[in-house]
């Protein structure tokens, strides 16, 4: 059905939703690109109404509530045929609020990350544009044009975007350890990000994400804070909207937002016409690329030959040629002319001579460099058929060069893994670009290696690939190196677990003797009664059937202290978080009662499994709940509580535990999860860093914070299954 069915007697009505408000650079572009589209309809012009959201300034379901009051009664008697949405709040706005509102109205929609929609079910006659904002690729852009960094900071705020952000960011950007050392500035009154970011090295990397709101509740324009934050830094600043550009950042790897308001645009003339929608509901925007500021690359001496291919460059700053080419080419012409006709003959019998010994010299200077390198340079075709390898590339497969060029590269690796290599050179064939990557390799010994390779595609003057050139290094010690540190953290995680149950062995000592102790006095009762003329053989079997049961009771303690204390490889499978928490509560349950602790729990229902080692995820849920009644020792008995919440929040299941204690000193709250730091006058200072390692190995999240009525409460988060391998979603005002 077209959108322009429901309205032929007068013009169509368009219905503009945005989740900010106006104040936002964003928000104005995206509208600026619908409206620029929208204007171009001659036939049936369409009248156009707009309302704002305003939901990073206004929160909460009653906010959007009155909302949905005040577009009823302002569009009654008014029939809506396209609503277009911006942003994700606005998306479920319209989609929640539709058979009431709008019940004949297609909604396109704009400015919603890829993820969001993954997780959402898309009604009928619903359309958009998704858009992606890539930490990473920023970083690795960042990478290239600052190859000596150290160091990387990372600036968020105290909203939920800035949650969303913070959490993204500490997920994707862990690979990137190993090479920078991480600094994440969240939450912090913007005078303090001011003065930490004017005494950071000059090595370093700033990525500056979100700043709607500081610690200290200030409201802003999170393009303003990109000004002061880039006028202030002692290092170059990076982010991923576009809108900041112009403000003093160097650029990042963005999606222009009038570019996607243009293609929302599109999307809405095209409903009008009434011609059937073609290609998938949900498209990507494609207007994301590299783009960075001219000025800002001459401003911290950035080299643009490090851009990767097809980046655009913004506010380069005009040349002396720009300006006067003109009266240059005006006065070289007549110079030119005279010098040319006098030395014509004399030029063209030395430029034939000179032009061929500056090749000699060049390919004699350029094998030079190539042949004294320790890395491995290789020269390549599309079918991966060598044509250059460098005299490291020789040594490392123990093979002459006569034997190489003329191979192809993809038989020196093991059968198994020539699939996804095979797949990443028709990736750089299809988009040409610089990539990095890594696969095995067949050592000269015959044992299986590691490497790493950057490629970079050659292209011809046309744009033709010419070949494919690859400098790459070996990464076999650095694997092993890897994974020997994860045998040693699983075996650090396993006298750690040993050392929980040995804290807990009293309570469950007395745990198991409960059952054991019934069962003898029922076994005893049984005699008694056995010996009885006539025998009762109802209470018999009563009584058989409670040692039964304190036997299963006792056989199941001593089955979870077994998988406990067992030290087995970490084998994930699907699991129920409620269940494990039961578990956890009846292990402790004596030791619980004996430090006279009540526990409260709001477990959600509704919960999916999730993918995890169940014996580890026991650990840190143990660990959790003994810190938790460590923390009110101090407390009378009347005071304590330990209340565990499971909920799904946002493609992840989070479980909290609240004490009641004295809280986390302020002065120590950056400092828990450090190796060997504690509190406690005989701890070790390795359970709360174990845990938070365990969690990030399932690609999970510990946090801890002070309750603002007393007490601490500490969170794990873990992805939903499948839902791991995606970031969460940002908060949907994905603007600046």
């Amino acid at each position: 059905m077209s959108a322009s069915a429901s309205s032929t007697a007068s013009k169509p009505n368009i219905l503009i939703i945005y989740a900010s408000d106006t104040a936002l650079p964003a928000t104005d572009e995206v509208r600026r690109g619908i409206r620029s589209v929208l204007r171009t309809i001659e036939s049936g012009a369409p009248e156009v109404y707009e309302e704002y959201l305003d939901v990073t300034r206004f929160t909460g379901p009653d906010h959007l509530e009155n909302m949905a009051s005040f577009v009823e009664a302002k569009y009654s008697g008014r029939t809506v045929d396209v609503v277009v949405a911006v942003g994700h709040t606005a998306l479920d706005f319209a989609v929640q609020r539709r058979a009431k509102l709008f019940p004949t109205a297609t909604v396109v929609f704009s400015v919603v990350r890829a993820e969001r929609i993954r997780e959402a079910s898309i009604p009928p006659h619903t359309f958009g544009i998704v858009s992606e904002l890539d930490p990473v690729k920023t970083l690795e852009l960042a990478l290239r044009l600052q190859p000596e960094a150290r160091n990387l900071v990372v600036i968020t705020d105290a909203s939920t975007l800035g949650k969303s952000w913070e959490a993204i960011t500490r997920r994707k950007f862990a690979p990137f350890e190993s090479r920078l050392e991480l600094t994440f500035l969240a939450g912090l009154p913007l005078e303090t990000v001011l003065e930490r970011v004017s005494r950071i090295p000059r090595n370093s990397i700033i990525l500056f994400l979100s700043m709607f709101e500081d610690g200290t509740g200030r409201k802003f324009v999170p393009r303003d804070v990109a000004g002061q934050i880039a006028s202030a830094a002692n290092a170059p600043t990076y982010s991923v909207y576009d809108t900041f550009l112009g403000q003093g950042v160097v650029g990042g790897y963005m999606d222009t937002f009038e570019a996607v308001g243009r293609a929302s645009g599109t999307l809405v003339r095209q409903a009008l016409s009434g011609e059937p929608l073609e290609g998938p509901l949900v498209r990507e925007a494609e207007t994301h690329k590299y783009i960075v500021d001219g000025r800002q690359m001459e401003r911290w001496e950035l080299d643009a030959a490090d851009l990767p291919p097809g980046a655009e460059v913004r506010f380069r700053e005009p040349s002396v040629w720009d300006q006067h080419r003109g009266q240059v080419l005006t006065g070289l012409a007549v110079v030119a002319f005279q010098f040319i006709f006098i030395t014509a003959l004399l030029i063209e019998r030395r430029h034939r001579h000179s032009i061929e010994r500056r090749l000699r010299e060049s390919e004699e200077q350029y094998r030079n460099v190539v042949e004294t390198q320790s890395e491995l340079i290789c020269r390549y075709l599309p079918d991966t058929t060598l044509t250059f390898v460098n005299d490291a590339y020789c040594r490392y497969f123990n093979r002459s060069r006569t034997e190489l060029v003329g191979a192809k590269w993809l038989d020196l690796i093991p059968e198994a893994a020539r699939a996804a290599a095979l797949h990443q050179v028709k990736s750089l064939i299809v988009r040409p670009r610089a990539e990095s990557y890594e696969h095995e390799v067949l050592r000269a010994d015959g044992t299986v290696g590691w490497q790493h390779w950057t490629d970079r595609v050659i292209l011809d003057a046309n744009g033709g690939i010419v070949e494919i050139q690859a400098v790459g290094r070996d990464l076999t010690d650095l694997k092993h190196a890897e994974a020997e540190a994860l045998r040693h953290r699983q075996e650090l995680a396993h006298l750690t677990r040993v050392s929980v149950v040995g804290a807990l062995s009293g309570a469950l000592a007395h745990e198991l003797n409960q059952p054991l102790t019934a069962i003898l006095s029922n076994a005893q009762a049984a005699g008694r009664l056995i010996s009885r003329v006539p025998v009762d053989v109802a209470e018999i079997e009563l009584i058989l059937k409670d040692i039964v049961e304190d036997d299963k009771r006792a056989g199941g303690v001593i089955q979870h202290l077994r998988s406990l204390l067992k030290k087995d490889t970490p084998d994930r499978s699907r699991v129920q978080v409620n269940d494990l928490i039961e578990v956890a509560l009846r292990i402790c349950r004596s030791d619980l009662i004996l430090r006279s602790v009540p526990v409260s729990k709001r477990l959600a229902a509704d919960l999916p499994e999730i993918e995890a080692d169940p014996v580890q995820l026991q650990q840190v849920l143990l660990n959790l709940i003994k810190n938790a009644c460590e923390a009110m020792n101090g407390k009378p008995a009347k005071d304590r509580l330990l209340l565990i919440i499971s909920e799904r929040t946002d493609g992840f299941v989070r479980v909290s535990f609240t004490d009641s204690g004295e809280g986390i000193p302020a002065k120590e709250i950056n400092e828990f999860y450090q190796p060997f730091f504690t509190t406690k006058p005989l701890g070790l200072g390795l359970g709360l860093p174990i845990c938070k390692w365990i969690l990030e190995a399932h690609g999970g999240h510990l946090s801890g914070s002070n309750n603002p009525g007393g007490g601490a409460t500490f969170s794990i988060e873990l992805p939903i299954r499948e839902e791991a391998r995606h970031e969460r979603s940002i908060a949907d005002s994905v603007s600046g």
